[in-house]
């Protein structure tokens, strides 16, 4: 038998393992991340889309008070795509990512960012206008956040705002847009941190907060 026929056969039985093995771990990364958080925010209705077999889902749910709705997001690595994985992965810097779009009753006016540093110097989380904003660094133990913001009133908020999240949850912070004219928080969370559950119980006691707070 010809090597090179060996070597496609090969190359085949692999990447057909790869495809199994990979959709089939992520489809658990999505199943246990919407099942978690669906147990922090108890929705009153829930729908869920598919956004492409194995990539992840887009969910809407309908939430109790001081909430209206939320729109998420859950995507995930190509681990479907053995030979894509390693391209996105360290080449591209992709991760799997969890985003969130939080509507509340009620917030104060005002627009600020808070951002982890490496994500958004690699423009893997970008902040529209951010050029026009005012821009510092604030340093904590899981690693440096850019602050942004249009109005310096809103800074003492978003220091305010880091500072709840224990070392823990920054840990899973990637960013936290607050968004008061429109009423509503976006955030984006690493996924697969151990502790996903305590991340997002503390980032929603943080969004309760914010209106008695400000």
């Amino acid at each position: 038998m010809e090597p090179a026929f060996l070597v496609v056969v090969g190359l085949a039985a692999f990447t057909m393992l790869g495809w199994y093995r990979g959709g089939r771990r992520n489809v658990e990364i999505i199943l246990s991340v919407c099942r978690t958080v669906e147990q922090v925010f108890e929705p009153v209705d829930k729908t869920y889309t598919n956004i492409g077999g194995v990539v992840g889902f887009n969910f809407t749910y309908e939430l109790s008070s001081p909430f209206r709705r939320l729109e998420g997001t859950i995507t995930t690595l190509p681990r479907h795509a053995v030979l894509y994985l390693p391209i996105s992965r360290w080449l591209i810097g992709r991760e799997d990512a969890l985003v969130l779009t939080v509507y509340c009753e009620r917030l104060q006016p005002g627009q600020g960012h808070i951002v982890e540093r490496e994500r958004y110097l690699n423009g893997s989380i970008s902040v529209d206008d951010s050029e026009s904003m005012f821009e510092t660094v604030v340093q904590r133990e899981s690693g440096p956040f850019v602050l942004l913001w249009y109005n310096p009133l809103i800074r003492e908020r978003l220091d305010w705002m880091l500072a709840q999240f224990s070392h823990t949850a920054a840990e899973g912070l990637r960013y936290l847009g607050y968004y008061g004219s429109d009423n509503y928080f976006a955030v984006t969370l690493h996924p697969l941190h151990p502790q996903l559950e305590s991340v997002l119980r503390e980032t929603t006691a943080l969004m309760r907060a914010v209106p008695d707070r400000f």
